[in-house]
């Protein structure tokens, strides 16, 4: 059983502190600061960017946590959906039985494409995501954990939690 004592100590309220905030980093703001779950991870990305030069730390921090989740969605679901359908295109009988000129390839390549606009629509619920190259390549790069790092760092001096 644990001392009495060491719950009382300054690191342990440091650690709980930390605790605390980070549950209810969500939280923080008015109740129109909440964002919907509508939003993509590029409008989040922008947001929590805008908030980080803006020294809007805890929104920077929900914002880009938010903003990682759905990018790691996207890419997951995009990546079932090319398996899926090169996989289902793959499968199914050419409408004619001679190739000529490549004609099965072209086939495939359309069904395949249908088969993906089908699938993001189904995964997005008819949101649409033009994802500028600048902003996929951020991520890729990881850059939304570089402003997340100092946005954490600047919530920690902000609140006064020591991690000492």
């Amino acid at each position: 059983m644990a001392d009495v004592d060491s719950f009382n100590s300054p690191a342990m309220h440091d650690r709980l502190g930390i605790a605390v905030f980070v549950l209810s980093i969500g939280f923080v703001g008015a109740a129109d600061d909440v964002l919907p779950v509508s939003k993509t991870f590029v409008d989040l990305y922008k947001i929590g960017v805008e908030a980080y030069l803006d020294h809007d730390w805890s929104n920077c921090v929900s914002s880009l946590e938010n903003a990682l989740s759905e990018w790691r969605f996207y890419r997951k679901a995009t990546v079932q959906c090319r398996i899926g359908c090169a996989q289902e295109a793959r499968k199914q009988e050419p409408l004619m039985e001679d190739d000529l000129e490549d004609l099965h390839f072209s086939e495939e390549m359309i069904r395949r494409t249908l088969c993906l606009m089908k699938c993001t629509e189904a995964h997005w619920n008819n949101r649409v995501i033009i994802v500028e190259k600048e902003i996929e390549e951020a991520f890729l790069s990881l850059k939304p954990y570089e402003y997340l790092h100092v946005c954490y760092y600047q919530v920690r001096t902000v609140f006064g939690i020591n991690t000492d």
